[in-house]
C-alpha cells in the first residue's frame, strides 16, 4: 500500500516559492502631471508684421468680418510701412489706428468682388482712384487690387458702350415703327380719300343716266 504522507521540502525552497509567487510590484505613479510648457511670448508690434497679426486687434473683430479680415490678407499678404504712425508714442494707438486702416482696406478690396451696376462703378472710378492712390502711400500693396479696378473699369466702360449702342438701336427701332405707322395712316386717309371720289363718281354717273 503508497503511503500518504507529505513530501518534505527544505525551508529555503519554500520561502523561495511562496515570495515567487507574490503579485509583481507597480512602478510608482507620479503625484501630479507635469506642468503645461509656457506660451510663447507674442511678437512686439511693428509696422513690417504681416498680417493678420497674432497680436493685432482684429480679435476683436465680428466672426463674419475676421473670417474676411483672414482670407483677405492671405490672398493679399501686406507688409505696410504704416509711416504716419511713426508720430503715436502709444502702441495701443498705433495698433488701434492699423486696425482702422485694415478695415478700411477690407472696405476698399470688397468694392471690387462683383461687377453689378458699370454705370454706377464708372461714376466711381475718380474716389476710387484716389483711395487707391492713399492706400498705396501707406505701403499696403495694391498691385492686384488695381488689376482688378482696371478689369472692372475696361468692363464697364465696354457694358456702357454695348448699353448707349442698344439704346440707340432701340430708339432708332422705335422711330422706324413711329413712321411706319405715319405711312399706314396716311395710306388709310389715301384710301379713304380714293372710296370717297369713286362712290361721288357712282352717284354722278347714276343721277346722268336718270336725267336721259
Amino acid at each position: 500500500m503508497a503511503s500518504n504522507t507529505t513530501p518534505s521540502y527544505p525551508k529555503k525552497l519554500i520561502l523561495k516559492i511562496s515570495s515567487s509567487s507574490s503579485s509583481p510590484k507597480l512602478p510608482p505613479r507620479p503625484s501630479e502631471s507635469p506642468p503645461p510648457p509656457p506660451s510663447s511670448p507674442l511678437p512686439p508690434p511693428g509696422f513690417t508684421l504681416k498680417s493678420p497679426l497674432v497680436n493685432h486687434g482684429s480679435s476683436s473683430l465680428s466672426p463674419e468680418l475676421k473670417l474676411f479680415y483672414d482670407q483677405i490678407f492671405t490672398s493679399l499678404p501686406q507688409t505696410p510701412h504704416l509711416n504716419p504712425l511713426k508720430k503715436f508714442t502709444s502702441e495701443n494707438m498705433k495698433q488701434g489706428v492699423k486696425l482702422g486702416w485694415d478695415i478700411a482696406f477690407l472696405n476698399f478690396v470688397k468694392k471690387f468682388r462683383n461687377l453689378v451696376d458699370p454705370t454706377r462703378f464708372l461714376s466711381k472710378v475718380e474716389s476710387l482712384t484716389e483711395e487707391l492712390e492713399e492706400f498705396g502711400k501707406l505701403g499696403y500693396d495694391v498691385t492686384k487690387v488695381r488689376e482688378r479696378f482696371n478689369l472692372l473699369k475696361n468692363r464697364a466702360e465696354q457694358d456702357k458702350t454695348l448699353k448707349e449702342k442698344a439704346e440707340k438701336l432701340e430708339e432708332a427701332k422705335k422711330e422706324k415703327q413711329a413712321e411706319i405707322e405715319e405711312e399706314k395712316f396716311h395710306l388709310m386717309e389715301l384710301a379713304e380719300k380714293t372710296t370717297r371720289v369713286a362712290n361721288q363718281v357712282k352717284i354722278q354717273e347714276s343721277d346722268e343716266e336718270d336725267f336721259e
